[in-house]
């Protein structure tokens, strides 16, 4: 377990991205952000600044309207710009002309719209005489209360030299009926990227690539290595120099830094932030995995640990110690185990690791790499090579002997048997990669590429280099796991194309086609989905993304127009597999490209593509959760009753327009009998019955049960707080609980949302209704789901409710503020009580990964017994599906379909965030719930929740880590 520990210790990784990353200091996390910050508006009218959220410290951008303008016309009005990129004292980030470049960035907040533009600049002189706007793919949002990702394109002129990514507040109240803007209103911004849109398959490598920079690369052992280069002024720095070396029984890197005599700063021998009020020498790795090491040793002996961003408490894990020489200088000598730079022991030689060292000495900041503005940036990274050249190249002859094609071959032994300099050899290595991944590309009509389950997969879809196929698609899962592989077909063709596509048994050409994987994985446990493109809102002129997940049609083919992207959504259901390997291979088959297939076994000449598939089923079985579903979503067919016990077991919902009962003046019953609903609900019982599913609690009567009995069925002339009031809703719980015992649900299997997001001002009311309510039904389960702070429900406010309510169910934004959390802790410690949560934004456009996949983790962080979320299914005027495919979604994760339950790309982020969880109680199972574990998994969940929100790989990592151990003998 120490070894597991130790691998979550770094927080938020850095990304590697597919091309150069132009925008610095997109994440906000230097202090030296506002240097690439611009803005332009009047004196008083807005402002920005640095942000830090409470739940995560994460820092971000935020502007503020501080007040809207009346300018002589009368009209109240808002007029801003912020401009994002800078190089120096000039606007923009130099750019190519008539190029192509991608942007993301994410976003929240409440101002009414945002426009996104670029400006693009052509000379040196002041940017208000040289700038023109243009407009970006992205155009206009509005944010919202959630952080959401956003991502758009936009193409520079022939004469452009820099560009900035540009955000637009404008408003005018004469000109828009609508004018919402209001002192007060913010906007937040991060991460914030720009790359220049990255080309597949050009079949060659760009004159640039060619002419590249190379890196500074050192070879292992190496010494007195100097010439830095200072930040701020490029000039070169020979104060100081380092050594590098194995430890003595080989299992740590050594590196001896000599600084110059004492500056006259304090010593600080302590560990943490302080030491760089002394003279600091930093190390930066970044790891296979992408992963950020940060080390920093004062020259008083005080030392540092961190992932690139911030402090982590793992200071016995090296070892650091300073010690002055005779000739006054100062050393400095690390010593880091090869375990907290990525590998498992000892690396073979000629292993690469990009590093840096950067040292704060007399004021200034110098770096040995050739980094922009700051020592940790890994896209500049040196190369450390773990051995000598020799050993680099044999390594490199034996990773890319197999795949270089013919033509490139002869280049690959020249290098080999040549003694390059350790930079030449690198950057001819890396030069040499590129040129096999574009000459395997070649001119095929076609590519075929992998995504993550939490890609971004707006309409049309970005296809990178780091996307392609290129080898065997490697997958593992656990054997009652349902493990996705979003596979994705480029059009490269002028022509409509359709392609079919099969998952085989590494079959030959010339037979007959048939499905599944070798070692007998059958294949009606492979559903090959197509993903389909929407509009992602039902605006004016919308954006358009892969969502709804149908089954393929009998042939298995999609259709992509010229140019385009189609994705397919393969699911392979592992439940009842056998552990073990099984082989295979996904079939491209273009039916638009000639092809001829001759007699005898290998005889097929065209363009059909065969992707070697693996998928590993592993000796693990994942455990029903422990905690509970509810979906909010009266189920109206079997298929979406399966969909949701599949996606995680829970509650039934079971809408509260279901009990219509109307009383009269004294609030006495007028029609007790139900009979449809009674049909219904024992129908409902029975679906739990066939599919095995034992849960205590099975249907919640939801969506506002008080409000809705008193807006719709109580009689108009009963008053609140009245006799009658009392009568009425007594006798309405009374003849609900009949009509359940009536269906066959005994007490303690259903529950009653008494209030869907109350509002604090009926305080007074709610809290009346609550207990009367548990006077009339003692023995039945009453919940209430609180709202978000804009409701105006206290945390006090809410304790007024223990004595009378049994679940609490928080919206997930009060998870994030602390006074909510000895309430969370009240609650659970209450007898009878249950605390959960929930999620409800109706926009399509949420992030998969920090919304949809990090849904399960906030709920497992927080020990919560219910995983609320808004919703299985849309549900205008009570009547489910009735909106699907006519209008955009409101929150509904599935599309109905007559009575068929349609997935969607949302609902498969959301079901992979229930796995991860699924793992992590299995490692409890299987280990314990020792106090190692515990805190194991109490650092999972902050990882993934707070400390690398925004990584999406971090989930992943995690799982990974967690499968290793319990394999382990």
């Amino acid at each position: 377990m120490k070894l597991l520990a130790l691998a979550l210790l770094s927080g938020a990784f850095c990304i590697a991205l597919p091309a150069q990353e132009l925008m610095k200091n997109g994440d906000f996390n230097e202090e030296t952000y506002a240097s690439n910050v611009r803005t332009s508006w009047s004196a008083g009218h807005f402002k920005t600044s640095l942000a830090v959220e409470d739940l995560n410290w994460n820092r971000c951008l935020k502007t503020e309207l501080l007040k809207t303008m009346r300018p002589a016309s009368g009209a109240e009005t808002v007029s801003g710009i912020l401009m994002l990129g800078a190089s120096g004292r000039l606007h923009g980030i130099p750019v190519k002309p008539m190029t192509r470049y991608r942007f993301r960035f994410e976003a929240k907040g409440d101002m009414p719209g945002v426009g996104v533009k670029a400006a693009l600049f052509h000379n040196d002189k002041a940017w208000y005489q040289n700038v023109k706007y243009i407009n970006t793919s992205l155009g206009s949002f509005k944010p919202s209360g959630e952080w959401k990702r956003f991502e758009g394109t936009f193409l520079t002129g022939k004469d452009t030299k820099r560009a900035s990514l540009v955000f637009q507040f404008w408003g005018n109240s004469r000109q828009q009926k609508n004018f919402t803007w209001k002192k007060g209103q913010s906007f937040f911004l991060d991460n914030v990227s720009l790359i220049e849109n990255p080309a597949i398959g050009t079949g060659s490598v760009s004159a640039e690539e060619e002419a590249d920079k190379p890196k500074r690369v050192l070879t292992l052992p190496s010494s007195g290595n100097g010439t830095f280069t200072a930040l701020k002024t490029g000039e070169s720095v020979n104060d100081f120099s380092f050594d590098l070396a194995e430890s003595t029984d080989g299992t740590a890197l050594r590196t001896t830094v000599r600084l110059p005599a004492s500056t006259g700063r304090p010593a600080i021998r302590e560990n943490g932030s302080a030491i760089w009020k002394d003279d600091v020498a930093e190390l930066f790795f970044q790891t296979g995995e992408g992963r950020i090491r940060h080390f920093g040793m004062a020259s008083g002996g005080g030392r540092w640990t961190g992932n690139g961003e911030r402090e982590e408490d793992s200071y016995d894990t090296w070892r650091g110690e300073t010690r002055s020489l005779p000739s006054g200088m100062r050393e400095l000598v690390f010593e880091i185990p090869y375990t907290l730079l990525g590998f498992a022991k000892t690396p073979p030689r000629g292993t690469t690791l990009a590093f840096n060292l950067g040292i704060q000495c007399a004021g200034r900041n110098s770096s040995y790499a050739d980094v922009q503005g700051r020592f940790n940036d890994p896209a500049n990274f040196g190369v450390l090579i773990l051995g000598n050249v020799a050993d680099y190249l044999k390594n490199i002859s034996d990773a890319l002997g197999k795949e270089c094609p013919e033509v490139l071959r002869g280049e690959l032994e020249k290098l080999v048997s040549s003694n390059p300099a350790p930079e030449e050899a690198v950057r001819c290595a890396e030069l040499l990669k590129k040129k096999i991944f574009s000459a395997k590309l070649g001119r095929s009509p076609f590519l075929a590429g992998q995504f993550p389950v939490t890609a971004d997969f707006a309409f049309p879809l970005n296809f990178s280099q780091e996307n392609v196929i290129t080898g065997t698609i490697r997958l593992r899962a656990a054997r009652n796991e349902r493990k996705s592989l979003p596979f994705a077909v480029m059009n490269r063709t002028g022509n409509l194309a359709t392609y079919r596509i099969i998952v085989h048994p590494n079959l030959p050409v010339d037979v007959p086609e048939f499905t599944g994987l070798r070692n007998d994985f059958p294949a009606e446990r492979i559903l090959l989905r197509e993903a389909l493109a929407v509009r992602d809102s039902d605006r004016k002129n919308p954006g358009m993304m892969f969502d709804p997940l149908p089954l393929m049609n009998s042939a298995q083919t999609i259709t992509v127009p010229p140019g385009r992207t189609g994705l397919v959504w393969i699911t392979f259901d592992c439940r009842g597999a056998t552990p073990g390997r099984f082989h295979g291979a996904i079939r491209v088959i273009p039916l638009m490209e000639p092809g001829q297939l001759k007699r005898g076994p290998g005889k097929y000449t065209g363009e059909m593509k065969d992707y070697p598939l693996e998928l590993e089923v592993l000796p693990l079985t994942l455990p029903k959760l422990s905690t509970s579903s509810w979906l909010m979503c009266r189920k109206v067919s079997e298929d979406f009753f399966r969909t949701q016990m599949e996606l995680m077991e829970g509650r039934a919902s079971i809408g509260s327009w279901s009990f219509p009962f109307r009383t009269d003046e004294q609030g006495n019953i007028l029609n007790p009998e139900l009979s449809k609903t009674v049909r219904s609900i024992s129908e409902q019982l029975g679906w739990f019955k066939k599919y095995g599913i034992g849960r205590e609690v099975k249907f919640t009567i939801d969506f506002s049960f008080y409000p809705t009995f008193e807006r719709n069925f109580m009689n108009k002339k009963i008053k609140v707080f009245s006799p009658e009031w009392e009568n009425a809703w007594k006798n309405c719980l009374k003849a609900t609980d009949a009509v359940m015992k009536a269906a066959g649900v005994p007490d303690g299997a259903y529950e009653i949302e008494v209030f869907d997001e109350p509002k604090g001002e009926n305080f007074k009311r709610d809290l009346a209704v609550c207990r009367l309510a548990r006077e009339t039904l003692p023995n039945t389960r009453l919940i209430v789901t609180w709202p978000p702070h804009n409701y105006r429900y206290t945390p006090d406010m809410i304790r007024k409710f223990l004595p009378h309510v049994n679940g609490h169910i928080l919206h997930h934004l009060l998870l994030a503020d602390p006074a909510y959390h000895p309430l969370i802790d009240e609650i659970k410690k209450t007898p009878g009580a249950y605390y959960g949560f929930y999620a409800c934004s109706t926009n399509i456009r949420e992030s998969l990964h920090r919304y949809f996949r990090m849904h399960a983790w906030k709920g497992f962080r927080t020990g919560a017994d219910i995983y609320g979320f808004y919703m299985l299914s849309d549900a205008p005027w009570g009547v489910y599906g009735a909106t699907d495919w006519k209008t955009t979604t409101k929150g509904g994760i599935t599309y109905r379909a007559g009575s068929s339950c349609i997935p969607s790309i949302r609902m498969e982020a959301l079901r992979e965030g229930l796995t991860d969880i699924a793992y992590l109680e299995l490692l409890r199972e299987k280990r314990g719930a020792t106090p190692e574990v515990e805190a194991f998994l109490r650092k999972a969940a902050d990882t993934v929740v707070t400390e690398a929100s925004h990584d999406p790989r971090a989930p992943d990592r995690i799982r990974g880590e967690i499968i290793r151990l319990l394999l382990e003998k």
